[in-house]
């Protein structure tokens, strides 16, 4: 079990061609089950969703605090996962704002009581938490603008990135091209970027066409290029982070992907931007 979850250190041979091709099947494989057991999860809504996205930021802050401390088990992460749970409690009975706040004093407490990297800590846990609670609260409709088209939303956000994070995975790997950064991350490039972001664009129209007809088509296409940039930003952020740490994946536990934080990386940074929007929106409209 500890193998599984502990972090990938990163490996100077390439594998066999057969073993990236398992890779890849795997890669579908369970790509395939999490977006079908997510699709479920964001149509059913309430209980069902607030657990899946708790074990999902679970899994996060475990990964999160292993790769930085070097130890499965910490006061850190301890504070991290009790802030998850209690933070998800609230949010789920009603209360965005306070379990909002308390993902921000647990990530404090987690610093405080980490022996060292306080600040990798901090930063970690506000990352990870923060984005959960707020996928909950647009599932659950407690932003005035989103009202009943929660579910919409929701499953928009979801569309925008899988395409995003699909369309620059296949179009890097085919065309290839100028890499965005060859010491951050050497397997992305430019023209992966800007397929993602194309693909962001047309599910931002298809979601205008499908759902929300009496809304500006440009608008759409504009929020859905935005998630899109932001989903693959945030792919760079993880890759810049576990490269700080010297990790290849944060864990196993996913075949073919990694960690959960390897497949979420881009759906954190796109949900922190689209509630982070509404939130202010909410703030400003009064």
């Amino acid at each position: 079990m500890n193998k599984i979850l502990e972090p990938r250190r990163k490996e100077n041979a390439a594998p066999p061609t057969s073993k990236k091709d398992r890779q890849l099947s795997n890669r579908a494989v369970s790509g395939a089950a999490l977006g079908l057991l997510s699709l479920a999860g964001i149509y059913v809504g309430g209980l069902w969703f607030s657990v899946l996205v708790f074990l999902m930021s679970f899994a996060m802050v475990f990964e999160w605090a292993q790769m930085v401390l070097g130890r499965p088990y910490s006061p850190a992460f301890f504070a991290l996962a009790a802030g998850a749970l209690l933070g998800h409690i609230l949010v789920f009975v009603g209360y965005p704002g306070p379990a909002l706040g308390l993902c921000f004093v647990a990530s404090a407490i987690a610093a405080i009581n980490s022996p060292r990297a306080k600040a990798w800590i901090l930063g970690g846990g506000i990352y990870i938490l923060a984005p959960t609670i707020g996928l909950i609260s647009l599932r659950n409709g407690y932003f005035p603008a989103v009202g009943e088209n929660a579910r919409a939303l929701t499953f928009g956000l979801f569309l925008v990135v899988w395409a995003s994070d699909t369309g620059a995975f296949l179009v890097g790997s085919t065309v290839g091209g100028p890499r965005i950064s060859p010491t951050l991350s050497p397997e992305k490039t430019w023209s992966g970027v800007i397929a993602g972001s194309i693909m962001g664009m047309a599910c931002g129209a298809f979601m205008q066409v499908v759902f929300f007809r009496e809304a500006s088509i440009l608008l759409a296409i504009a929020v859905g290029g935005a998630l899109g940039a932001a989903s693959l930003c945030g792919d760079l952020i993880e890759s810049a982070c576990k490269r700080a740490f010297g990790v290849k994946d944060t864990s196993n536990i996913i075949p073919g992907h990694g960690g959960v934080l390897d497949r979420l990386d881009g759906m954190i940074l796109a949900t922190a931007a689209m509630t982070g929007a509404l939130f202010v929106h909410t703030v400003f409209a009064g």
